[in-house]
């Protein structure tokens, strides 16, 4: 069973990220370049109170993240080295496909527990007693089986852009008893990414739209170094399986 380490596995993640950023963003800018532009766009959307239409933009920013994400797991797990930046780069291949069908996964794993979550709430104040606390400790549970199974599928994401996961139970699999080191390699990495972007929208908060301007940029480099966290994780994980 191999052995997932917090620390020496972000600090691999960070500098495989700096090493490689520079060679993808070469050959995928006009998709990077789409997500950013789309991305500030929802920002401002969302700025000037139209939710309907940042939600929309927001979808289309997932879309064009994921012509970015695919063929930089296959870069950083396969060798893969993307095609010119003009070679079809809004190529639509069914690993793209794929991965966002992956992200919607993920998102309805967490689902069934916020709506738990939700509905104890709201049932637990009418009851009150000990009924409060069984719609509590039922929401309760929802959630941490949720929160489970996200964590453990998280690996999916590069397994499909590499073409190498058949079904949701070849991942559970891997992951089988590698739930905490998981947790905490993502609770960390989240929790560093979070304070890096806090402490970001605190200086920039006094310059008119920066944040809007700025925030996605850093974002994207947040989203390549995520996915080199998570390509090093199935790469760990898949080959301790061969």
């Amino acid at each position: 069973m191999p052995k997932l380490t917090t620390f020496p596995t972000l600090v691999e993640a960070w500098r495989t990220t700096l090493a490689h950023v520079g060679p993808l963003s070469g050959a995928v800018w006009p998709a990077a370049l789409a997500c950013l532009v789309v991305s500030v766009a929802a920002g401002f959307a969302w700025r000037f109170d139209l939710p309907v239409l940042s939600f929309l933009l927001s979808l289309g920013a997932l879309g064009a993240w994921a012509l970015v994400a695919v063929p930089w797991h296959r870069y950083l797990v396969l060798g893969e080295r993307p095609a010119g930046a003009f070679a079809a780069p809004f190529a639509i291949r069914r690993q793209h496909i794929g991965y966002l069908l992956a992200i919607m996964m993920l998102g309805a794993v967490l689902l069934p527990g916020l709506l738990l979550a939700g509905l104890g709430g709201l049932m637990g104040g009418q009851f009150g007693g000990w009924g409060g606390r069984a719609m509590a400790l039922v929401a309760l549970g929802g959630e941490a089986a949720g929160l489970v199974f996200f964590v453990r599928l998280l690996p999916a994401l590069p397994a499909v852009a590499l073409g190498q996961v058949s079904d949701t139970g070849m991942i559970l699999r891997l992951t089988r008893g590698h739930f905490w080191p998981l947790m905490g390699i993502i609770c960390v990495a989240a929790g560093l990414v979070m304070l890096a972007l806090t402490l970001l929208g605190l200086a920039l908060t006094p310059v008119p739209l920066a944040v809007p301007l700025l925030f996605p940029p850093v974002l994207l480099f947040a989203s390549l170094f995520g996915g080199a966290l998570l390509s090093i994780i199935y790469f760990d994980l898949a080959n301790e399986q061969d």
